[in-house]
Parts: structure tokens; C-alpha cells; sequence
């Protein structure tokens, strides 16, 4: 991703469970609220046309804005390490964990409201770990 472009500042939730209650038989169930995984990350966002969803939709959502994160905003680089004859560990190479999946919810500082994650998609440059990562979310009634 190329720095110096980001025009918003976003806040990413995943599902969570807080709890459990029990239901009107007798049976727990767990609780689950959407709690904040990453706040005050600067994005590039780009609002879609109108043309581009109804083709892609098929319908008309309120509003569909496409996100361009940098990787190591949203999610952690992992070092993969093997252990050697002496007991020391080696670091072989290294790998890519987004903490964010499709589902999860975003909120835009400049837009009221939530949005919903189609699953994201990971651009890579010949490396593990991606150069940007860009989702496609759509406005979510709350």
C-alpha cells in the first residue's frame, strides 16, 4: 500500500462471546456482542458506483465502500522458528495472520452507521506477508 494515500480513519469489531444466559427452556446459550479488535486505523476508502452494485449485488444496498488497509494494521506478521540439535530456535521464515474475517464490522469516522466485510482479499507482492489488503463492505441496518 502505498503511504500517504489513506483518507479515512476506521474502526474494526469481530464477534465475540461475553457470556452465556439461559434461554426460555432451561438451555445456555452463549452471548455474543461485537467488540472493538483494532480502532483508529487510517484506510483509503473509495465509495463504489451505483452501477458497479447493482452489477455486482444485484441489488441496491445503501452504501458499498471498498477499503484498502495496510497488513500489518489489522492483523499480525508470525515468525515460523525450528528448533536445532543445541535447543536453539531458528527463524525459517514468516507468515501473514489477518485478524479480521468476512462478517466482521467496520465503522468509518466520516460515516454514520456499520458496514459488514465481504471476505478480504490479500494483494501480494512475491511475499508472505501481503502489501495491502483490501475489503469490500457493505452499509448494515443496525
Amino acid at each position: 500500500m502505498i503511504d500517504g494515500f489513506e483518507n479515512e480513519t476506521a474502526t474494526f469489531y469481530t464477534e465475540e462471546q461475553t457470556g452465556t444466559d439461559e434461554d426460555p427452556y432451561g438451555e445456555t446459550e452463549p452471548v455474543y456482542e461485537w467488540t472493538p479488535a483494532y480502532e483508529d486505523v487510517s484506510v483509503r476508502a473509495e465509495q463504489q458506483s451505483a452501477s458497479y452494485v447493482r452489477e455486482v449485488y444485484g441489488e441496491w444496498p445503501q452504501e458499498v465502500y471498498r477499503l484498502y488497509v495496510s497488513p500489518r494494521a489489522i492483523g499480525d506478521v508470525v515468525d515460523e522458528t525450528e528448533t536445532d540439535a543445541d535447543g536453539n530456535e531458528i527463524v525459517t521464515g514468516r507468515s501473514y495472520e489477518l485478524g479480521v474475517a468476512a462478517d466482521d464490522r467496520v465503522e468509518l469516522d466520516s460515516v454514520d452507521g456499520q458496514f459488514a466485510m465481504q471476505p478480504p482479499n490479500l494483494q501480494r507482492l512475491d511475499s508472505e506477508i501481503p502489501e495491502y489488503v483490501q475489503l469490500e463492505v457493505t452499509k448494515v441496518e443496525v
